[in-house]
C-alpha cells in the first residue's frame, strides 16, 4: 500500500485543496481519509463558506482519480471553549460534513462525538472531554487543547476502524 500524506500543521481547507491540485493525475491513493478544517474555523470562516471550500475539496479529489473517500467531523476545540461564534460554526460545519454521507463513494466518520457530551450538565462538568486533548504544545508552556493526544487519537482509530469495517455509527 502506498501513503502520501498532505497533511500540515496549521493547514486550512484551501491550503490544503491548493496542495491537491499540484498533484498529478493519479499522483494520489484512490482511497483517502480527510479531517480538515479546525484551522479554517479558528480563523472565523462560516460553517457555510468551509462548506463550499471541503465542497470543491471533494470534487477535485475525485476528479484527480480517488475512488473511496472517509471524511472525518472535526473534533471540539477545547481551547475555544467559551467562545460561542466558534462553537456555531463549529456545529454547523459538523453537520454539513455528515451532509456528504449521501454521495456516492463517501463515508463519513463522526469523530465529534467522541469528545462531546451534550447530555451533560456544564454547570457541573464540561461537556468536552479535555483529557483527550493535549494541554500544552510539546515542551513548552503555550496552551495547546486543539490537538488530541495518545487517548484523542485513539478514540479517533477505533471510530476509523469501524467504518472502515463497515459497520453502522451514530453520525447525527
Amino acid at each position: 500500500m502506498r501513503r502520501i500524506g498532505l497533511c500540515i500543521s496549521g493547514q486550512s481547507i484551501a491550503g490544503l485543496h491548493r496542495r491537491i491540485k499540484e498533484c498529478q493525475p493519479g499522483g494520489l491513493n484512490d482511497k483517502i481519509i480527510c479531517m480538515i478544517g479546525t484551522n479554517s474555523i479558528r480563523r472565523g470562516l462560516t460553517h457555510a463558506c468551509c462548506r463550499k471550500r471541503l465542497g470543491d475539496l471533494v470534487d477535485e479529489l475525485f476528479e484527480k482519480g480517488v475512488k473511496d473517500l472517509i471524511l472525518c467531523t472535526i473534533p471540539p476545540l477545547p481551547v475555544h471553549y467559551h467562545d460561542t461564534a466558534i462553537w456555531k460554526n463549529l456545529f454547523g460545519y459538523n453537520r454539513e460534513i455528515r451532509k456528504f454521507a449521501k454521495r456516492p463513494n463517501i463515508r463519513v466518520c463522526n469523530v465529534f462525538i467522541n469528545f462531546y457530551f451534550p447530555d451533560r450538565r456544564i454547570d457541573i462538568e464540561p461537556n468536552v472531554d479535555f483529557s483527550c486533548f493535549e494541554p500544552t504544545y510539546g515542551g513548552t508552556s503555550k496552551v495547546d487543547l486543539i490537538h488530541l493526544n495518545r487517548k484523542g487519537l485513539s478514540k479517533m482509530r477505533d471510530s476509523l476502524r469501524l467504518v472502515l469495517d463497515g459497520e453502522h455509527i451514530r453520525i447525527s
